[in-house]
């Protein structure tokens, strides 16, 4: 039984480092696949470079996002999945690596098992894949997967699964997310499908950070985006949460709210603050947050009043 596997890339101004990414894939062990490049409209020589892999074997399959799909990546990821024939879907970023076991050993992890989900882990490297910059620890369940996951417990990324197509009919990727696209879109199948995950700990995935990478930058809009789905998942929380692990998801809010209070953006910040919860705390937080600005002063008093409030809850 050798199943298509759909290895899906969105693209966008690469052509300096998408060549090692499908070079990668072209080494796969595993045959059966088809690579479907999207591109969101690149303004480089990214055509020429693909339009090489395209040439060199058919599994490749060249796109450009139509209008209809909104810029971004998430954008091309849906449309990608609409042109994809797999009965197995791979979705891949176009600066990443691919072990050239990655899709064989996932693929084994559910063929013939109730299993729909494979997660390896990751090992993420500098700009030139020189220097290690942070090694995904194994995965170990305390919660639960969807509790882990939203929690920041274990992780798991878009590059490191193989998702079996029947998972993905009801859901797709919300085009108008800029910052978080990931979190929103694994919490949303986490919370239906986390019994049919199977956590994989190996290594098969190579993520590289540079200074043009998405994931690094934190500009206004990319965070106010976080903050919206962070709110989502709080939003949905039961009330009988264990108190430990709702403390630690509330963490993560704040974590990203803090970003404006550093870059002292008083309208950012209160908004936010006040769309999480409108309380005695938050007004004592924002009236910090003036002390900050004005003074310079006020980093340790803001994460005491966190602190605080995080025992509270």
């Amino acid at each position: 039984m050798n199943p298509l596997v759909s290895i899906i890339i969105p693209t966008y101004n690469r052509a300096h480092l998408i060549g090692e990414t499908l070079d990668s894939v072209y080494a796969q062990n595993y045959k059966n696949w088809e690579c479907i490049i999207v591109d969101d409209g690149s303004n480089d020589n990214t055509d020429e470079v693909i339009g090489y892999y395209v040439k060199k074997d058919s599994r490749f399959k060249y796109f450009h996002r139509p209008k209809e799909h909104l810029a971004g990546g998430n954008g091309a990821r849906n449309f990608g999945f609409k042109m994809s024939k797999g009965e197995y879907i791979q979705w891949f970023d176009s600066d990443d690596l691919m072990d050239q076991n990655l899709i064989k050993e996932q693929l084994n992890n559910l063929l013939g098992k109730t299993f729909k989900i494979s997660v390896c882990l990751q090992i993420r490297y500098d700009e030139y894949l020189l220097n290690i910059q942070k090694k995904d620890k194994f995965f170990n369940v305390k919660y639960g997967i969807y509790y882990d996951y939203i929690a920041r417990i274990n992780n798991i990324n878009l590059p490191t699964t193989l998702f079996n197509r029947i998972i993905l009919s009801d859901f797709k990727f919300n085009e108008k997310l800029k910052k978080s696209q990931e979190v929103d879109f694994f919490s949303r199948i986490l919370k239906q499908n986390q019994k049919v995950l199977f956590f994989f700990n190996r290594h098969l995935v190579k993520i590289r950070r540079h200074k043009n990478s998405i994931t690094g930058s934190q500009n206004f809009e990319l965070i106010n985006h976080k903050l919206i789905v962070r709110r989502q998942i709080i939003k949905e929380l039961p009330n009988d949460i264990n108190h430990t692990l709702k403390t630690l998801i509330f963490k993560e809010y704040f974590k990203v709210l803090k970003l404006f209070y550093y870059r002292r953006s008083f309208f950012n910040f209160s908004k936010n603050l006040f769309k999480l919860e409108k309380n005695i705390f938050s007004y004592i937080v924002l009236f910090n947050f003036l002390i900050f600005y004005l003074t310079n002063k006020g980093d340790s008093k803001l994460n005491y009043l966190i602190s605080k409030y995080l025992k509270k809850l």
